[in-house]
């Protein structure tokens, strides 16, 4: 796995062994499937790359180096598996295509949307995927509210099971921890998804795909199921899936630039040199995440071209090393653009840019 930018856009690359044509790969090319990362096949002698367009996103091993994964986050990435084996019936692809690979699963931090890589071919079984998929979690989940937690546990257990409905799943997150019946109440005949979003948004979906409803053949859907997110007497709740994000105060002073004494200690810090409002960061943690999601991210920088988590620093045995987390624009060092996921050796006076940002390392 590698990856690569080009004509300003992301890919992630996977290579394996054997090509894969026909009808499977004829539809993922020629068609936008909602949940899917757009991919293109690539020959490479007698094996296959597959591109994967990540522009924007971040994969959720990455995400689980800064964060806890708590009950939201499961929530939202059943409910989205869930309409993802929808989309895949009214082309009539398998479901096991779908990669349940920590690194192969994205995130889109604007909108919370997750996204997965289908893999022609692919001979595992999405149960087996999901079964791993949730050991992974539970080692890196957040112990929060107890019935969240609890929902958490009981959504591992049944994964677990030789035959688990992934209805079974929805049902379990879909119901609000907070009521206090914990209500989940049945709805008329509708498919989950329509029930949990504005009806601005479906009205969107529609009018660019031109599709409605859902395939009923694949084997984790077999569970005829109707379910309503919210209370009784809401129709039109909050969207789970929607994120606003929060408008950013931006500093009303300029900050003094120190430009560093002569010593060739490296101290760990970065020092702004832009003509901003910025501000010098110390790196005082092993994983410092650099971006402007103020509540996320150590070093917040607040400019609309810096990406909510752009880039991050890491100490390890006295060094430094630096990492591009995907950003829009771009992580450079000395002139030189990063790659996604590409660990960088930081050295004393090294030109660090973020997006339009300057700083030094010293």
């Amino acid at each position: 796995m590698e990856y690569r930018r080009c004509q300003g856009k992301s890919y992630m690359i996977l290579e394996q062994q054997e090509a894969v044509s026909g009808y499977e790969f004829f539809m993922l090319r020629e068609n936008r499937i909602s949940g899917i990362l757009p991919m293109q096949q690539m020959q490479n002698g007698e094996g296959v790359r597959y591109w994967y367009e990540i522009s924007g996103r971040h994969d959720l091993e990455g995400y689980a180096r800064f964060h806890k994964l708590g009950f939201k986050l499961l929530e939202n990435f059943i409910l989205s598996l869930y309409r993802t084996v929808c989309s895949l019936g009214e082309y009539l692809l398998l479901e096991d295509g779908i990669s349940l690979d920590p690194a192969m699963i994205y995130m889109n931090y604007n909108d919370r949307e997750i996204s997965f890589c289908y893999i022609p071919g692919n001979k595992k079984k999405l149960t087996d995927s999901l079964k791993d998929f949730m050991e992974y979690f539970l080692k890196h989940m957040e112990h929060g509210e107890q019935k969240e937690t609890e929902i958490c546990y009981q959504v591992y257990e049944k994964s677990q099971m030789e035959h688990v409905c992934l209805l079974d799943l929805v049902e379990l997150v879909a119901k609000n921890p907070a009521q206090e019946d914990g209500g989940v109440y049945p709805a008329e005949s509708q498919d989950v998804w329509e029930e949990s979003e504005p009806e601005t948004v479906k009205q969107e979906k529609e009018q660019k795909t031109g599709k409605k409803g859902r395939f009923k053949g694949n084997f984790l859907l077999k569970k005829k199921f109707s379910l309503k997110f919210g209370n009784k007497k809401t129709k039109e709740g909050e969207s789970r899936f929607v994120f606003e994000p929060e408008e950013f105060v931006e500093e009303t002073s300029n900050p003094t630039v120190f430009l560093g004494s002569e010593s060739k200690e490296v101290i760990g810090e970065l020092r702004y040199e832009g003509d901003g409002r910025g501000k010098n960061f110390k790196i005082d943690v092993p994983s410092f995440l650099i971006g402007s999601q103020e509540d996320e991210v150590n070093g917040v920088i607040f400019t609309s071209s810096v990406s909510r988590h752009h880039a991050a620093i890491y100490k390890e045995d006295d060094k430094y090393y630096i990492e591009d987390l995907n950003s829009t624009n771009g992580t450079y060092l000395n002139g030189e653009l990063l790659s996604y996921k590409e660990k960088v050796l930081l050295s004393k006076n090294d030109k660090v840019k973020f997006a339009d940002e300057m700083y030094r390392f010293v």
